[in-house]
């Protein structure tokens, strides 16, 4: 499942965000991004590789286009999906594979659905059913055969009243496949949906529910240390975008529990934008404090710091700046904004 990379330099110190050459876009409903499951690895490359095979619909459900035309829906009573088995995994790992299908198979659905006739009733099914080699090379695939009623729940997008697509989710394929950890796909693609927006607040216990572990890691360090940092360090300028669990205002507590998360979805983009604002602190500081370079190196490892927000720097100036402005009997105005600021980030 190697794939070449791309290398994309952000602005910031140069750093270099190594992306797939090959890039796959996939998008999906965001009712299947938040839906509440808890998938093995190998699961969750099964349910990926679903979605991005069943890309063709789901781009003609957004331009509002008839897909059930297509001879995927026309063929037989159910929609079937051969999927490579270099998609999910190595030849070696098969056997992992086979086991992860037939869990899957297993599941039982109960799906709410309105008839012609204006009746509405409830489809009990599982999520597919499957046919597997029984030995596999890397030429193998798997056919997924999955009831229609099942498949229009994993394509049909959401509309506004314009007829325009909303709440879905859009992520490279090579990203969530290539990821070592489930945890890491399913976070990376939580945040892809929160993209355009820059970042999402949610509740622990919320975000715990979603990946179906709410009752494991009672210890919010054991969570960060088992699910998030994990992630971050897989995804961290490795994707088309991340995030920073390290940050200073990522937790948000009630007394010393943590209750949410903040998470400030980070790009190339992003990080770009982060070094215009390092620059525009610096010009600051030399333009109204007469700072020099000797004087920006005593806080030069807040200023790189990945872990804080340059608005809460530009914020904390601003604040300094107002005191200093009614507070005349201070002398040495450069010294006092170093030391604010060094008592304010320095860690």
């Amino acid at each position: 499942m190697e794939k070449k990379k791309v290398v994309k330099k952000t602005a910031k110190k140069q750093k270099l965000v190594m992306l797939p050459e090959v890039r796959n876009y996939v998008i999906q409903p965001n009712r299947i991004t938040n839906a509440i499951y808890n998938y093995t690895l190998f699961q969750e490359r099964i349910f990926t590789a679903i979605m991005y095979y069943l890309q063709e619909p789901i781009n003609m459900s957004m331009k509002n286009l008839n897909y059930q035309q297509l001879d995927l829906f026309t063929s037989s009573d159910k929609v079937r999906i051969n999927i490579p088995l270099k998609d999910i995994s190595r030849p070696e790992q098969y056997k992992d594979v086979k086991k992860a299908i037939k869990e899957m198979a297993s599941i039982v659905l109960e799906l709410p659905y309105t008839t012609k006739e204006k009746k509405e009733r409830i489809r009990v099914t599982n999520l597919f059913s499957a046919d597997i080699p029984a030995h596999a090379d890397y030429s193998s695939f798997v056919s997924i055969d999955m009831e229609k009623v099942v498949a229009h729940k994993l394509i049909e997008i959401d509309k506004d009243f314009s007829s325009k697509p909303i709440n879905y989710t859009r992520y490279i394929y090579e990203i969530a496949q290539n990821a070592e950890t489930k945890y890491t796909s399913r976070l990376y693609k939580i945040i892809s949906s929160w993209k355009k927006r820059g970042g999402f607040i949610i509740s622990l216990d919320q975000l715990k529910e979603n990946l179906g572990i709410i009752n494991k890691y009672p210890s919010y360090s054991d969570f960060k240390r088992r699910v998030l940092l994990p992630a971050q360090a897989e995804l961290y300028e490795k994707a088309d975008c991340w995030f920073n669990c390290k940050a200073k205002d990522f937790e948000i507590r009630d007394g010393k529990a943590v209750t949410h998360l903040n998470f400030k979805v980070i790009t190339p983009e992003f990080a770009q934008e982060d070094t215009k604002k390092t620059d525009y602190i610096k010009n600051i500081l030399r333009d109204h404090y007469n700072f020099s370079d000797v004087d920006l190196n005593e806080i030069r490892p807040i200023l790189n710091s990945e872990d804080i927000s340059r608005q809460d720097i530009i914020n904390k100036i601003m604040q300094i700046s107002e005191y200093l402005s009614t507070h005349h009997e201070i002398v040495h105005k450069k010294e006092y904004v170093i030391k604010s600021i060094k008592n304010e980030f320095a860690q």
